[in-house]
């Protein structure tokens, strides 16, 4: 460590030949991280889902219905206290679902009523529907809150939310929507008001059907990061066998001077 004049530390030298050195990326095992991947590679292999159980579904009746027909907006709306602290949503683009934004007391909010969402609401950016600012409200955002540019619905019990969304995940469904959200630029766009979502027309099998599909969709996106987890694993294995190299050749030559 060097100070200053004024006892002000001002540069830290952390390298061999200080006796407080600490490597800044320990050695890994080896062994360890090719069993970890082989364990994950093979649970991988077992759960691999079967698509073809997912191309049966296509033969059952699905049947065209409005969103009213089975959804209503709901009203959980407060009055804002000054002096509480309200965490508040957002919804991410492309389907990646509700965020806590960031956390405000009462008196730092503008409006002067928010919506509380629970687990199980359906919820949508007005703004940014036509980008796929879709989601579901989980345990991590249960009892949060929201302004009125996020709407959020309950199904009546014939429709799950988790299949409705999964129509809403869709690309092409944004495109549909975006038909609705044209303003004179792209700049101005018109939001995706409540009344255009209940109007729209989305095919719904039977409930056992969605049962299924939202299964399905929920085991692939658990492959999806075992997948994710097991390329984090090989990355880490790569990267550290090449810095154990560089960190022997260099601890030789500290040794050799």
């Amino acid at each position: 460590l060097t100070f200053d004049k004024k006892g002000v530390c001002v540069s830290v030298r952390l390298d061999n030949i200080n006796p407080n050195y600490m490597n800044p990326k320990p050695k890994m095992e080896t062994g360890q991280i090719i069993s970890k991947s082989k364990e994950i590679l093979d649970d991988l292999m077992f759960t691999m889902p079967n698509f073809s159980s997912i191309d049966t579904l296509q033969n059952e009746t699905w049947n065209w219905r409005k969103i009213s027909s089975f959804c209503k907006q709901v009203d959980r709306k407060e009055v804002l206290l000054g002096y509480k602290e309200y965490p508040l949503l957002g919804v991410s683009l492309e389907g990646r679902g509700p965020f806590i934004r960031e956390t405000k007391v009462g008196s730092e909010i503008s409006a002067k009523s928010h919506q509380r969402v629970e687990k199980g609401d359906f919820i949508y950016s007005r703004l940014f529907a036509w980008k796929g600012s879709f989601g579901m409200i989980t345990q991590e955002t249960d009892g949060c809150y929201c302004s009125s540019e996020f709407p959020i619905f309950r199904c009546d019990g014939t429709v799950l939310e988790e299949f409705l969304l999964l129509y809403f995940l869709q690309p092409s469904t944004w495109r549909i929507v975006e038909s609705y959200c044209t303003g004179t630029t792209k700049a101005s766009r018109n939001r995706f008001k409540e009344h255009y979502f209940m109007n729209m027309e989305v095919p719904i099998p039977p409930l056992e059907i969605q049962e299924k599909l939202v299964s399905h969709h929920k085991h692939v996106k658990q492959i999806i990061k075992k997948s994710k987890s097991l390329k984090d694993t090989i990355d880490i294995l790569s990267d550290a066998e090449i810095y154990n190299m560089f960190d022997e050749a260099r601890n030789q030559k500290s040794t050799e001077s």
